[in-house]
């Protein structure tokens, strides 16, 4: 019996520590991960076991235990004969006959047993009582394996959606990974951006395994997976590019109010300057 209260006791440790990863991990709040499993369990034992129960974990052990809610009823049901009764049965208001149907100990309990957990309960009312399977063990197991897969999986697409929910209309450098027939895979370090060969400068070569600057172009967190579409030849790549090589458009001194671009032709920039002692075009061309 001791063992195997302390492989309980195992179990119950190494499934918080599970969560504890997971809260650490990915900030999923351990009470919403418990909160999560309980009504997953709680599925997963009206699927197994044919009747609805009541769920606990303890937030401090790990321990889970399965309760019932059972209607007290007078202890006279148990050891009714219910052939006798529902040969010769009481009729309603209507004269029809009233079934008496047999003492259910799944869904109910005797007023003498359900006062030893609770002496102020009255026939008619519900309580809780423990209903724990010897073998909901292997129930929880494999269910909560599936919930922390899951929640898992939904912290890291909300985690890449925080990472990239800022990310569109800027400019990127990321590796050259795959190639297919419209387009190139982009890695940009958790997520593999897609640049539609359309979307590439004409004429120019792109390797394999070399890094690249792309523009984000758009970023799409509707569908199953996050859609991070790249460009080379959208207009706000060329002026993403002149913030970062330019010192005084970086820092606002000269602004680009209009971008005409021809990619791998030609482009026309419109720039301008609220400081009277800053020659916009100079400042772009060098002078």
């Amino acid at each position: 019996m001791r063992k195997k209260e302390g492989n309980t006791q195992d179990a119950g440790k190494e499934f918080l520590q599970a969560v504890e990863f997971v809260e650490k991990e990915k900030g999923i709040k351990k009470e919403d991960i418990l909160a999560f499993m309980e009504q997953a369990l709680n599925a997963a034992y009206k699927k197994n076991y044919g009747i609805p129960g009541k769920v606990v974990i303890n937030p401090d052990t790990g321990s889970i235990k399965v309760f019932s809610f059972k209607t007290v009823v007078p202890d006279e049901k148990v050891g009714m004969d219910y052939d006798d009764l529902n040969e010769n049965p009481e009729l309603d208001e209507n004269g029809e006959p009233i079934e008496v149907l047999e003492f259910d100990p799944e869904i109910e309990i005797t007023l003498s047993d359900a006062k030893k957990i609770n002496p102020d309960v009255q026939v008619g009312e519900t309580i809780d009582t423990e209903v724990t399977p010897k073998d909901f063990g292997r129930v929880a197991t494999s269910t909560a394996k599936q919930v922390l897969t899951q929640k898992l999986r939904e912290a890291e697409r909300a985690s890449l959606n925080d990472e990239f929910a800022d990310k569109q209309d800027e400019l990127l450098v990321g590796t050259v990974e795959l190639e297919d027939t419209d387009n190139y895979f982009i890695n940009l370090g958790r997520v593999n951006g897609i640049l539609p060969k359309k979307e590439c400068i004409p004429g120019e070569k792109i390797e394999m395994g070399k890094q690249i600057k792309v523009y984000v172009s758009k970023v799409d967190n509707s569908g199953k997976s996050l859609l991070v579409l790249l460009s080379r030849t959208h207009y706000g790549f060329l002026k993403r590019l002149f913030e970062l090589e330019i010192p005084e458009i970086n820092d606002g001194t000269v602004l680009i109010y209009s971008v005409a671009r021809e990619a791998g032709n030609r482009s026309k920039v419109a720039v301008y300057s609220e400081n009277p002692n800053v020659d916009p075009i100079g400042a772009c061309i060098g002078e």
